[in-house]
């Protein structure tokens, strides 16, 4: 009833306050209710019985966090190396480490708890989440903050040992579902930054070794639900989905799931639900799984479309993009097995195998792209939402996944070129207007560097060429958000510069994690820390604000010069005439 009653306008709210007493108590409490329909009694009773959503957790300075990181005098813009060093600071306010209580009294709080500080994202986000964290560390060790890394990276390889995989975030609501697993890359982003023949790289490796291996297992088990066997061309592939054994709606977004199965909570209960009901709930828990929650991409094709949630059917899509990261972790698993001394070749053979699955399955030649596949249907998906496209199409780019022969590069970035998806503002996640946070106008800061990369790893120059023009748009509209608001957000609008993402089924979020490390790592590039000059990167004859402001610089101080030699000269004139006056 309490989320049911609209005192909180965020489901999310509620199940993050921390219990004053046990559970048992609030039980007891709660049944003692005269009316559980009047939000002025279930507000007292939260207030008497209930801690303040967030003070589970307390604020936290990181000892490796220095005030003049070596990087940003590297910034040549002086107006970044200004926000650069607003973003280092921005580490400070999303530093977190768990409060005493959570450890003490585990039962009265949702926190998962935690051995190390933390990274939050920030906003209504009071806690870690699993693929924020890559982004998260790459900009920390930008800014020379290794153990904050490290820390990062230990509390999710506690989550393995604890839960044999790692959860969506750290709360207990969290654990039917994990998200696109990347911890490998941060590891492997740690071990490059100490060089891989340092102890502290060494000791790394060798703890996080098994472990990695134990979330593979759990992403490769079928009992897991995770994986598919589809046969293509007389052959057997084996490739990863996303999926939640849950049925039941979202404690962190109960009244949206609710709503969205046609629940009428006045008459009925989600335990009583539908068989189509639990589906649906299944399949938008394995939707927050993808990270993508929620889009188009995952939705059943409708005429008209409508787009709604309740069309979701993302357990039946095998993805682009997980089977990139999967691929990924592979052979990770295989660099990091020779480096502590291991036999890697089992991954190194799974690798390849999966690499011919993504060929078999997954791309499309005519197309010169990767496509998702619907299982039910048995084919490729090539028209999403509205009959668009998706940047996932090119996410095994980043994955090294391109067949290397120069045709086959070029045609690939033809078709990313030729998308519409790259825009003045950021790359869309897909071009699809549904009113769904991942898709347009939406750019997302993780998706906009795994595109920048994934283009360096064509080795061609318009692909450079491109991405540098990407990161110069990316930063230039970060800059002018955070310029105008105080404020970095976690998404943006990929049309109009400085502007805000918006959509989804909650309010816009400000702080934020990833989008503080992907800024860090493209102002720590040195072909794209200037600013973006407007156009579309090849106008030669269109000025930045910086550029014209350095022009009108040079040109008074040679005013100025010349005006001194001018006055100097007219001076000693005057003073050879006096002199040649005296001596006659």
């Amino acid at each position: 009833s309490i989320q049911t009653s609209l005192i909180y306008n965020d489901s999310k709210v509620f199940v993050d306050q921390p219990m004053k007493y046990d559970p048992s108590v609030i039980h007891a409490a709660y049944r003692s209710i005269p009316n559980t329909s009047d939000p002025n009694q279930l507000s007292t009773f939260l207030s008497t019985y209930f801690y303040a959503s967030g003070s589970d957790i307390l604020s936290y300075y990181p000892n490796d966090l220095s005030n003049t990181p070596q990087f940003i005098d590297t910034i040549q813009y002086p107006p970044y190396r200004i926000w650069a060093s607003d973003l280092n600071q921005l580490w400070s306010t999303i530093s977190k480490q768990v409060n005493q209580s959570v450890l003490l009294y585990p039962e009265r709080s949702s926190f998962v708890p935690r051995r190390y500080p933390m990274i939050i994202p920030g906003g209504r986000f009071h806690e870690s989440y699993y693929w924020d964290s890559l982004w998260i560390v790459k900009g920390l060790l930008v800014c020379d903050m290794p153990q904050t890394a490290q820390y990062v990276i230990w509390n999710l390889l506690d989550d393995i040992n604890n839960f044999g995989y790692v959860p969506n975030g750290g709360r207990i609501y969290y654990l039917d579902r994990s998200q696109p697993p990347l911890l490998s890359e941060m590891i492997i982003s740690l071990a490059d930054y100490w060089g891989w023949s340092s102890s502290n790289t060494t000791d790394l490796l060798t703890y996080s070794y098994p472990l990695l291996q134990k979330e593979y297992s759990w992403w490769m088990s079928p009992l897991k639900g995770h994986t598919v066997v589809v046969n293509m061309n007389g052959k057997d592939h084996v490739l990863n989905v996303y999926h939640s054994n849950s049925t039941a709606p979202r404690p962190e977004s109960y009244l949206e799931d609710i709503e969205t199965a046609g629940v009428d909570p006045a008459t009925s209960s989600w335990n009583e639900s539908t068989p189509y009901q639990q589906a649906l709930y299944q399949n938008i828990r394995t939707g927050a799984e993808t990270g993508w929650d929620f889009s188009s991409r995952w939705l059943h094709p409708t005429s008209p479309p409508t787009f709604n949630l309740s069309a979701i059917d993302t357990t039946h899509i095998i993805p682009t993009d997980l089977n990139t990261y999967m691929y990924r972790l592979e052979l990770n698993l295989q660099r990091i097995a020779l480096a502590v001394g291991e036999d890697g070749e089992v991954y190194g053979a799974a690798a390849e195998a999966r690499k011919l699955a993504i060929e078999e399955v997954l791309w499309s030649a005519e197309q010169c792209r990767w496509n998702d596949f619907n299982i039910t249907s048995g084919s490729s998906i090539t028209n999403y939402g509205d009959g668009g496209v998706t940047i996932s199409s090119w996410i095994p780019m980043w994955g090294g996944l391109t067949d290397t022969s120069l045709s086959s590069r070029e045609c690939v970035l033809a078709s990313l070129s030729s998308s519409g998806l790259i825009q003045d503002a950021g790359i869309l996640t897909t071009s699809t207007n549904s009113g769904q946070q991942w898709d347009s106008p939406n750019a997302w800061p993780p998706l906009v560097l795994i595109i920048i990369e994934g283009l360096r790893r064509l080795v061609l120059t318009e692909a450079d060429q491109l991405a540098n023009d990407i990161s110069s748009k990316w930063l230039a509209t970060n800059y002018e958000a955070y310029n105008t608001s105080g404020y970095m957000y976690e998404k943006y609008n990929a049309f109009e510069v400085g502007v805000g993402g918006g959509g989804g089924e909650y309010t816009p979020q400000v702080g934020f994690g990833w989008s503080n490390g992907v800024a860090l790592v493209l102002l720590n590039n040195s072909a794209t820390s200037t600013p973006y000059s407007g156009g579309n990167g090849n106008d030669d004859d269109e000025l930045s604000g910086g550029a014209i402001a350095s022009i009108v610089i040079a040109c008074v101080v040679f005013v100025i010069l010349i005006a001194t030699v001018v006055y100097r000269f007219t001076c000693f004139g005057k003073k050879e005439s006096q002199n040649q006056d005296v001596a006659i």
